[in-house]
């Protein structure tokens, strides 16, 4: 797979070659593979249970190639327990549960977060929100240059992950909230003096939470976007509402798919 960083290539190509000698395949719904700091991880989702027996070969494979491996169960959405990875990012370390959304691709990541600082044009006064935020990819490095950073994410674990990261980091100008950012926004936010803004939303946009973030009248909006279409939509409905479009780039964050990610900026 040309996409694979070289340690995936390896436990890819060993993996196949194992599990094609099992009888697993009529088991198995799902196979992730992640690279991080701490090493490669395996998550295995089950469409069928496997016998403890079945799973001791697997077992005894990655413990051999030195892969961290992680079965999810045919009852569970998510894998038993709280286990965390990590990534560094802006000299911070970023926790994370294997299934949490993370940027796929580290190294353009190092470079998403590096040129949203440079063109966000920090300033040491300034109060920023960090929308759809996860667990601080964003948040963390912007919390070391800013006043204070509102970070605000749907997902209650996450937002915990973003807490703890902070502290870690020794960061106590961050508030992580969570938050459904497709219905009315907390007080909290309304109230804040916010004067920039990053949002790195799903691929369905951001439409829903585009007046409060006009009212909010941020001096920049700083657009990243897995999805051109819902951009162009989104900041049709900015530009028409105030905001002009300053700079745009395009970042080749999926090599070798048709998908690409894009980071705008727009001022009042």
């Amino acid at each position: 797979c040309p996409v694979f960083v070289a340690p995936l290539q390896e436990a890819y190509l060993s993996f196949r070659e194992y599990f094609l000698k099992t009888d697993l395949a009529g088991k198995m719904g799902h196979v992730e593979l992640l690279q991080d700091a701490g090493g490669t991880v395996v998550v295995l989702r089950q469409s069928r249970h496997v016998s403890e027996a079945e799973k001791a070969g697997f077992n005894a494979w990655a413990e051999q190639q030195n892969i961290t491996l992680y079965w999810q169960s045919v009852e569970d959405n998510r894998l038993a327990g709280e286990p965390e990875r990590y990534y560094e990012i802006d000299g911070v370390k970023v926790n994370f549960h294997p299934q949490d959304f993370i940027q796929v691709n580290e190294k353009i990541n190092t470079q998403l977060v590096a040129q949203a600082l440079d063109w966000l044009d920090l300033a040491s006064e300034d109060v920023v929100l960090d929308l759809f935020c996860g667990s601080g990819n964003f948040s963390l490095p912007l919390a070391k240059r800013v006043k204070q950073v509102i970070g605000v994410e749907g997902l209650d674990s996450m937002v915990e992950k973003g807490r703890r990261n902070a502290q870690q980091a020794g960061l106590e100008n961050i508030e992580f909230i969570a938050a459904d950012l497709t219905q009315p926004p907390p007080n909290k936010i309304k109230k804040a003096k916010i004067t920039k803004v990053l949002l790195d939303p799903p691929r369905a946009g951001a439409i829903e939470f585009l007046p409060t973030l006009v009212r909010l009248k941020p001096d920049s909006i700083l657009y990243v976007s897995c999805n051109p279409s819902t951009l162009a939509r989104d900041v049709e409905y900015l530009v028409d509402n105030g905001f002009h479009v300053k700079k745009v780039c395009m970042m080749d964050m999926f090599p070798q798919t048709t998908h690409i990610e894009t980071m705008m900026l727009l001022q009042k």
